[in-house]
């Protein structure tokens, strides 16, 4: 089983849903998958309704994170928390490369 971080930094929709088709593949196959929401990509999530229906829907088995400062930054940490869990970004990617997950970064 792969451990991955799917770490989504672009606010580009196409590199998104690139992000999420990838990650929901990966968990459905088996393996451990996280994925965060950093940065750009936050705000676009937040401001294009299709990703955000996305994550809504095909991420209820395992929820993506997102980092609560960037979301506190651009007010929008309210609708954010709907769909993902509010983290420090930075601490939460060391955590995870302290257990083993390897970065790929959209």
């Amino acid at each position: 089983m792969a451990k991955i971080l799917s770490l989504v930094i672009s606010k580009e929709a196409e590199k998104i849903e690139m992000a999420l088709n990838f990650s929901k593949r990966q968990k459905d196959a088996g393996n451990d998958i996280r994925v965060l929401f950093f940065g750009p990509s936050e705000k676009a999530l937040i401001e294009n309704g299709e990703l955000y229906e996305k994550v809504s829907s095909d991420f209820k088995e395992f929820r993506p994170s997102a980092c609560v400062f960037i979301a506190e930054q651009v007010d929008k940490e309210k609708k954010l928390e709907k769909v993902a869990d509010m983290v420090k970004g930075g601490g939460f990617i060391n955590e995870s490369i302290e257990k083993g997950y390897t970065i790929i970064t959209f």
